[in-house]
């Protein structure tokens, strides 16, 4: 019990460091979580799970937790030990920063969930899982020893690994033709949109640069353990296939309507200071299935999205400073707003909006609005 309260502790003074409301850090709310699982081993009649804390998804489908809310259950749990099991005289040291700051990177639970483990090594319906649970066992052991490279390669090898699982030959053909629901979907695109992270690890070649590869870049771990939960729930039988999309000549290709992504734009403010003039825009994902931006144009100017893709419903923010540009200047006949995109399929999307544009007294123009928005349809 000293122990457990001694790590608690470290948790409680490492919040210190915290200054956000929410946080991403799933670190934080395993950790805890974990202690709790054990106190709740050794106390052998009490159970504690009341001060676990479970994350909240966002709408991209990223976990997050109330920071608040962590202290509060913390503050409890502490409270309670150390009135119930601990005397003034046995109050444990505090951890060095160090060792707390070394427990808190360590992953304290398993990647992939035991009971799914334990699922495929009792599934019988034709197919060799030794491979399978192989490869989970080894993302395991490395994802508890924060092992990116390796956690990045192995995800990368299950998602490509199982697919015929469900009846398809590869992991792009599983995602095309999900008919599973909107959330899971979009759980799989997210395992399809994190692949050049995996491309990353396995075939960047050695130079100068420091390389910016850790823990965080890893998928959500919910992502995969959805994905095999339903292999274990719905696998087809050994050698099935569902048929294969019918292939078009490059001219007449049909569009699969659940892959059609449709970005539209919306300013969010426009403003001038000695530093230039910034235009700043949200781009709204309004269509189907997801959205790869392969670059998008203000007249003349280049706009830097930090977002690479966008699901369903999911948005991102546009800036860009156009002060010096033909564009600001008016040189520019008809300026467009154009935003170039794919989807999974690679087909290519075009949204182009018309900017209308505002004279000054000083010859320069300013943006009024975006206008008349051709989205391709």
């Amino acid at each position: 019990m000293k122990e457990i309260y001694e790590e608690l502790s470290g948790y409680q003074d490492q919040l210190k460091s915290v200054h956000t409301p929410n946080s991403y850090d799933s670190a934080l709310w395993e950790l805890l979580n974990g202690s709790i699982s054990e106190l709740n081993v050794l106390s052998g009649t009490h159970t504690f799970d009341k001060y676990k804390i479970t994350p909240q998804v966002r709408f991209d489908g990223n976990f997050y937790i109330s920071v608040v809310e962590y202290k509060i259950r913390l503050s409890g749990i502490l409270s309670l030990l150390k009135s119930r099991y601990l005397n003034q005289e046995d109050k444990p040291e505090k951890k060095s920063y160090q060792t707390r700051t070394a427990t808190l990177d360590t992953p304290s639970t398993l990647y992939i969930k035991e009971e799914i483990i334990e699922g495929f090594r009792n599934k019988k319906d034709g197919f060799n899982y030794k491979k399978l649970i192989g490869l989970i066992n080894e993302l395991n052991k490395n994802y508890i020893m924060s092992n990116p490279y390796s956690c990045l390669s192995l995800v990368r090898a299950i998602t490509d690994h199982i697919p015929p699982l469900l009846g398809f030959g590869t992991f792009e053909e599983l995602l095309n033709n999900y008919r599973g629901s909107k959330t899971d979907k979009n759980y799989l695109a997210k395992l399809f949109s994190d692949r050049p992270v995996s491309d990353d690890t396995l075939h960047r070649p050695i130079s100068k640069s420091e390389d910016l590869i850790d823990m965080g870049n890893v998928p959500n771990k919910q992502f995969l353990n959805r994905l095999l939960q339903e292999c274990l729930d719905n696998s087809v039988k050994a050698g099935f296939q569902h048929k294969k999309e019918p292939k078009h000549e490059k001219k007449g290709r049909v569009i699969d309507p659940n892959l059609r992504p449709v970005l539209q734009a919306a300013i969010t403010s426009l403003s001038g200071s000695s530093q230039g003039y910034v235009a700043s825009f949200d781009i709204k994902n309004a269509g189907k299935g997801l959205a790869i931006l392969k670059g998008v144009m203000l007249g003349d100017v280049a706009v830097p999205i930090r977002e690479a893709t966008l699901g369903e419903g999911e948005q991102a923010k546009g800036s860009v400073n156009i002060e010096g540009s033909e564009l600001r200047k008016g040189n520019i006949k008809s300026p467009k707003l154009e935003i170039n995109y794919e989807n999974i399929n690679k087909d290519k999307f075009l949204t182009k909006y018309e900017v209308k544009l505002q004279s000054r007294a000083d010859g320069l123009f300013n943006i009024e609005s975006f206008a008349n928005p051709d989205f391709g349809i």
